[in-house]
């Protein structure tokens, strides 16, 4: 019979293992326990179980390397740096040195011939000018979204106002598009796409999120068919009480269980490798289900929600058949006291939840309130 105490300890145990990144016993902790106490193993004998169980998996990764004549190493996720002017690969990640005309429009002094001077001064005014051009662009003249990430990322970089800008309007243009581009995203590519959603304003939030479920839920398409994860990866970030009162019960569901997968993504590319994004996408395709323990630390996540007074109960009810069992459970656990989440005795722990109410113009919930 598992205990709130063992649920706690195996918490605990995941934490500190993902910290210290220990892959094996932080996913089979829980089983090999239970097997000591089957065989009524001593503590010094399950431990020794643990770390052995650790560097056999350890033993095998290191089986997975190449080594070329010289007894160089390069382990699967390793950076390298593939020369192909040499034809040659070097293993680590290049730091190049910058061209002259870079450290030209840096400003810095250089000893240039008359040539050189001259050339640079002309490239320079051309350089400016493209800024200036792709700059003053408006939405409609950026013909794709892959354009639009580029321009955000690169040329309004520095001036985030305009890229705001930009990406709302060029929604506004072409909503479908970016419902259309996001469903189709890969593996990989979370970052900068959360960058470009970063921007969004909250009813453009909410009217791109209503269009991608109601199109996921017409076409059957979720986690890793759902543009990788990326659904997921976006209702992530922090929304506001106003953004969860203005969606569905049956909206809320389908977005909470996104969230579940990507958290599970999250967990397999950890095990495999930050960089080895090609066999977790295998794991994900062909291996079982990923188990994914949830404690308050993720309930937090989703405060706005819960101080939002939407019925947990009936977006629970309202899960796809096909649901992760844990996304049953985070509707649950949100329905547990404010306690639960914080430490009412402890400024530092309910400091947190103190901002969000200022935030969202709320008085404090007492520690007992659900």
């Amino acid at each position: 019979m598992t205990t709130n105490t063992d649920t706690a300890a195996t918490a605990s145990i995941q934490a500190s293992a993902r910290e210290l990144k220990l892959p094996i016993i932080r996913t089979q902790a829980s089983e090999l326990a239970a097997d000591a106490e089957r065989a009524s193993a001593t503590y010094l004998g399950f431990l020794a179980d643990l770390l052995e169980a650790e560097v056999d998996a350890r033993t095998e990764r290191r089986r997975q390397r190449m080594i070329n004549q010289q007894g160089l190493e390069i382990h699967e996720g390793d950076w390298i740096t593939v020369s192909s002017r040499r034809k040659k690969v070097y293993k680590g990640q290049a730091h190049f040195t910058p061209a002259r005309f870079n450290k030209y429009r840096q400003g810095a002094q250089l000893d240039l011939n008359p040539r050189e001077k001259e050339v640079f001064e002309l490239l320079e005014a051309a350089f400016s000018q493209y800024h200036e051009l792709a700059r003053s662009l408006k939405a409609d003249q950026v013909e794709t979204y892959r354009d639009l990430v580029k321009l955000v990322q690169t040329d309004l970089k520095d001036v985030p106002d305009k890229a705001r800008e930009i990406v709302n309007m060029w929604v506004d243009f072409f909503p479908e598009e970016y419902v259309s581009a996001i469903l189709a995203g890969d593996l990989g590519s979370h970052n900068k796409q959360a960058e470009v959603y970063g921007y969004l304003s909250l009813d453009r939030r909410v009217n791109f999120f209503k269009m991608a479920v109601a199109r996921c839920l017409k076409m059957g398409l979720t986690g890793l068919t759902a543009g990788s994860f990326m659904l997921g990866r976006f209702i992530q970030e922090t929304h506001s009480i106003s953004f969860w009162n203005r969606l569905s019960d049956r909206e809320i569901g389908f977005l909470l269980n996104e969230w579940v997968q990507y958290r599970k993504y999250r967990e397999v590319l950890l095990d495999v490798g930050e960089h080895r994004i090609a066999r977790a996408r295998k794991i994900l395709v062909e291996g079982p289900d990923q188990d994914l323990n949830l404690g308050p630390v993720d309930g937090k996540a989703f405060m706005e929600l819960k101080l939002s007074r939407k019925n947990l109960v009936n977006i629970a009810s309202n899960l796809e058949e096909m649901a992760c069992e844990e996304t049953r459970f985070l509707c649950e656990m949100l329905q547990k006291p404010y306690s639960y989440f914080y430490d009412y005795r402890f400024p530092w722990s309910l400091n947190p939840l103190k901002k969000i109410c200022v935030q969202e113009g709320l008085p404090l919930p007492g520690e007992d309130d659900v």
